[in-house]
């Protein structure tokens, strides 16, 4: 008889059985604490993918997903896995993440999810953002705690492969900094940061957020002040 594996989104004091073939994987808690956001800071669309993940080897597989978001955060529900899924991330960690699946080539406007699928059935993503803590599996039991909720910074985008962003130029000749910057994608927000030398960056009232685009160049702007100023473009958090 096939094992089978539970993923269950629960409060603390639910009880929750298994027979015993099964193997019960529980998080300890319902929801995330606030709404998950996308790397550009807005909440993530109605039917946006979770995805139960194994990291393993410097990579990440996806072992089940489903189009769960509602209102900003993941509902109750439970993955059923066949065993011979949780063997093959033996060595690996599970956890709970977050998909972007936003398709910007059918809508600039980031309010459209992708229907392409990939080889392994699962939407084409973004990148993803872990949402709950890590889970370890030790016999026929495994638990993981509730972490924080995704924000704009949970986001691997080093792992999606996205480069860091250029600056290509600078104009100070007004009232404020304008600065061109290459090298951006549609789904993350970008933001200028400020300092008076190397250290202590830090984003100013007033500074441009603006997302990437499909040809890699935007402009933001951020006030001008006295004396020497030090600019870097960062991803919003």
């Amino acid at each position: 008889m096939k094992k089978t594996i539970a993923v269950l989104f629960a409060i603390a004091s639910a009880a929750v059985f298994a027979g015993m073939n099964d193997v019960l994987v529980s998080f300890n808690s319902l929801y995330t604490p606030d709404t998950d956001k996308y790397a550009d800071g807005t909440t993530v669309l109605d039917g946006e993918w979770y995805a139960l993940v194994c990291i393993k080897d410097g990579k990440a597989d996806i072992v089940d997903a489903a189009s769960l978001a509602k209102d900003g955060r993941c509902p109750r529900y439970v993955f059923t896995i066949d065993e011979s899924k949780l063997d093959a991330c033996a060595g690996g960690v599970l956890g709970v993440y977050l998909l972007d699946t936003r398709d910007f080539s059918a809508d600039p406007s980031g309010k459209k999810r992708t229907e392409n699928l990939g080889e392994n059935g699962y939407p084409v993503y973004n990148a993803m953002a872990a949402t709950k803590g890590e889970m370890k599996r030790t016999g026929n039991f495994a638990s993981a705690t509730a972490g924080t909720s995704v924000s704009a910074g949970s986001y691997d985008l080093a792992a999606a492969g996205v480069k860091s962003p250029k600056v290509t130029s600078i104009d100070v000749s007004g009232d404020e900094v304008v600065v061109t910057v290459s090298d951006t994608v549609p789904f993350v927000g970008y933001t200028l940061e400020s300092g008076d030398g190397a250290f202590n960056f830090m984003v100013l009232p007033g500074a441009d957020t603006s997302n990437g685009n499909a040809t890699g160049v935007i402009t933001l702007k951020a006030p001008k002040k006295d004396g020497a100023q030090f600019f870097k473009v960062s991803s919003v958090k």
